[in-house]
């Protein structure tokens, strides 16, 4: 994919997700139904898992609001 075009998939993903939260739908629940045994999404959330993406969201989130204090 170009920058462009990963930057437009990315944005809509993340649009998607959080419209589905905001509406009141559980977000661990969009994680499980939406991805394919085997697919894209899957593999996707593989690395994330490995790699301890939700670790440094989490740290990020939470200097963020530290230094908004």
């Amino acid at each position: 994919l170009s920058p462009k075009q990963a930057l437009l998939m990315a944005s809509q993903a993340f649009l998607g997700a959080a419209r589905f939260v905001v509406e009141g739908g559980d977000l661990s629940s969009l994680m499980i139904e939406i991805a394919t045994p085997g697919g894209t999404t899957e593999a996707g959330y593989r690395v994330m898992d490995q790699t301890n993406v939700a670790e440094h969201i989490e740290k990020t989130i939470q200097a963020s609001v530290e230094k908004a204090k």
